[in-house]
């Protein structure tokens, strides 16, 4: 009897995921998909970027940087370094307000 049982659950639950299985497709309405392919603009000038020396305030201060980005600016180690260890970890001589 619970053999009999067992397999009709197993049927109504085929029978049920087989009939909903044509209402979730794969592919998604137009304006879905566009809202997905969207995506913000970068603050760069394309080639320019590439051309112009770094700007420290717009790379940095504007959005956060990573430490490559600053030694593009300043061109010498050490004056990265300097910056780099105040701008990630802050200025330990300073006190907090």
């Amino acid at each position: 009897m619970e053999s009999l049982i067992c397999r009709l659950l197993f049927f109504i639950l085929i029978v049920h995921h087989v009939s909903s299985a044509d209402q979730h497709t794969v592919f998604r309405s137009r304006q879905r998909a566009n809202v997905l392919l969207l995506r913000s603009r970068r603050a760069n000038a394309f080639l320019l970027e590439e051309i112009l020396q770094g700007n420290l305030e717009r790379e940095c201060f504007e959005e956060r940087c990573n430490k490559e980005e600053a030694r593009e600016y300043f061109e010498n180690d050490q004056k990265t370094n300097d910056f780099w260890t105040k701008y990630y970890d802050g200025d330990q001589c300073q006190s907090n307000p």
